[in-house]
């Protein structure tokens, strides 16, 4: 199997609408093998598939920060979103030139298949729903430099990266 790697904006492929998961296959445990690799080496909080090229739904939840029990995610989807938001400092594994303020939703309900193919509803607040959000934005080819408003504090950063 090809080693992944992650990628790093401005690459395209960031910019993908990952496809749903039909079948796990050996694989793709192989790939999950990979990620769980990558987000330790990193120290991320989460991993969605499309940062590393592969374009399926598929989100790997670092088990140190996930209250969940379950690492590997499947098919999520936000079914709820609370009118409340709140503001937090979140940084990307691929765009790691910058660490910006986003404001999201503070509470959220999120739907998706564990590896057993049991499907979980559960909600997330605060800092939790921030990760959920963000990793589900990955799997529509939504960055979280997409939500600021003034982007002018790293404009340059970005113009030198699309450059490269």
């Amino acid at each position: 199997m090809t080693e992944i790697e992650l990628l790093q904006y401005p690459d395209q492929r960031l910019r993908r609408h990952a496809e749903k998961v039909k079948k796990f296959s050996n694989e793709s445990q192989e790939k999950v093998n990979q990620m769980v690799a990558i987000l330790y080496e990193t120290k991320g909080h989460g991993l969605a598939a499309p940062q590393v090229g592969w374009n399926e739904r598929v989100i790997i939840v670092n088990p140190l920060f996930n209250k969940t029990k379950d690492c590997v995610i499947l098919n999520p989807t936000i079914t709820n979103k609370s009118s409340k938001t709140d503001r937090v400092l979140e940084g990307c594994l691929s765009v790691p030139i910058t660490s910006q303020y986003v404001t999201r939703p503070k509470n959220v309900t999120v739907s998706y298949f564990n590896l057993q193919g049991q499907k979980r509803v559960l909600p997330f607040s605060g800092i939790d729903a921030h990760v959920w959000q963000h990793e589900v934005d990955h799997l529509d080819g939504v960055l979280f430099i997409d939500h600021i408003e003034d982007k002018s504090v790293f404009e340059k950063e970005l113009e030198e990266l699309e450059k490269e």
